[in-house]
């Protein structure tokens, strides 16, 4: 049996055909080429079988900073710290390396190692594994659900580059978390949504074989109710009134007249976005929602006429629909405009209809129809809503 030494590592191997010799590793300075600032290049030089590999490690220290017998920066470096935890981290990044190749019975040669260590595959760094998933579900996710998705991830590489699996524990969670809050300034149901989309690509690696040390019962991913904001019929009429008004920029105009058709049709931004002639038969909308194309659901409402108002009458549906990210954009603008006295995003529109339709008497059944919610729940926040309202108003008489 032979033994794959470095860095304090002994790994076992008991195939005599297959990474058969010994390695070793060892963090050297190139002193034979300096920089402009006097700093000279540390490598991580490998030794497998007498070859020798010399992996690029992107620190630069000045010569007497390092402690070649100990392979450590020295505390008169000011970045000794985190150049130190670099380079534990690139031995572990090593190791694990060796240790895939030797699990799964595959052939290591310098020329490999070399190009794993500059590029970790998916099966060593979740990054890797997340984004070749991600790209693998493309044609299966709705378009926005994959943005999403592509969304966390760059937020996942701007936390760290490279994430190998055998780092990802509990502690791992603490410190995205607290990224998110720190970073981002996220809330805790953006965290939380950050966080089950981590887990679903977790379980994908998971099921294809890949081990890491993280329980998935540990992320905590409850249900949570976000601040619900809507127009109320005062501000809906505020947003009409400036539609129509002779001032407006055309931008808004052509934002406001698919969204305010939004706040009378309940439709989502992504269903509205690919709206044509043929979804309109007579003063019906017929359509199958983006979000549960999966399903081939067809929804057929009836249009009311305060919706048909912001439709065109000849050519295209609307004059010109923006992207989301776009249209929010122009929202801010017209939020401030308008007076509104809340975030106004395209998703307010959804929350308005909603609102409305009960006040003015709708069935909460008819309109988790309506909104394809699949769980009842879902649509009761806005009964909610309503309930907290006019208890809020019954207490104004206290002041008779």
């Amino acid at each position: 049996m032979h033994n794959l030494s470095f860095s304090g590592f002994q790994v076992p191997n008991t195939s005599h055909n297959i990474l058969t010799g010994t390695y070793t590793s060892k963090v050297v300075i190139k002193k034979d080429y300096l920089k402009k600032d006097g700093t000279a290049h540390l490598y991580l030089q490998v030794f497998y079988n007498k070859k020798r590999v010399r992996l690029p490690t992107h620190i630069y220290v000045l010569p007497a900073h390092f402690d070649e017998a100990k392979e450590r920066i020295r505390k008169r470096c000011k970045n000794h710290n985190d150049y130190n935890l670099m380079l534990e981290e690139l031995k572990k990044q090593l190791h694990e390396i060796i240790v895939k190749y030797r699990l799964k019975g595959l052939i290591l040669t310098p020329e490999k190692l070399s190009e794993e260590f500059k590029n970790p595959s998916a099966s060593i760094d979740f990054c890797k594994f997340m984004e070749e998933m991600v790209e693998r579900r493309k044609k299966s996710l709705a378009p926005g659900t994959f943005r999403h998705h592509k969304s966390k991830l760059a937020k996942l590489r701007k936390f760290k580059e490279q994430i190998y699996f055998s780092e990802i524990d509990e502690v791992f969670i603490e410190q995205f978390t607290g990224f998110l809050k720190v970073h981002y300034k996220n809330k805790r149901h953006t965290i939380i949504s950050n966080l089950r989309t981590i887990k679903t690509y977790l379980n994908y690696a998971r099921s294809s074989g890949i081990d890491f040390p993280l329980d998935l019962k540990k992320i905590d991913t409850p249900d949570v109710d976000c601040e619900i904001n809507y127009l109320s019929i005062e501000l809906l009429k505020k947003i009409e009134r400036y539609y129509d008004s002779e001032f407006v920029p055309q931008t808004h105009r052509n934002v406001l007249q698919f969204f305010l058709f939004a706040c009378y049709t309940g439709c989502r931004y992504s269903d509205i976005a690919v709206l044509n002639r043929n979804n309109f038969i007579d003063n019906t909308l017929v359509y199958v929602p983006v979000k549960t194309q999966k399903y081939n659901k067809m929804l057929r409402t009836e249009l009311p006429q305060k919706a048909l108002q912001y439709v065109n009458e000849k050519g295209d549906v609307f004059n010109k629909v923006y992207q989301n990210q776009v249209c929010n954009r122009y929202l801010k603008e017209i939020q401030k405009a308008c007076g509104i006295p809340f975030k106004l995003t395209f998703h307010v529109s959804r929350h308005t209809f909603a609102t409305l339709f009960l006040e003015v008497g709708g069935k909460v059944e008819v309109l988790q129809q309506l909104l394809l919610h699949s769980n009842i729940r879902e649509t009761m926040r806005y009964v909610h809503i309503l309930d907290n309202r006019r208890s809020e108003q019954i207490k104004l008489l206290d002041s008779l």
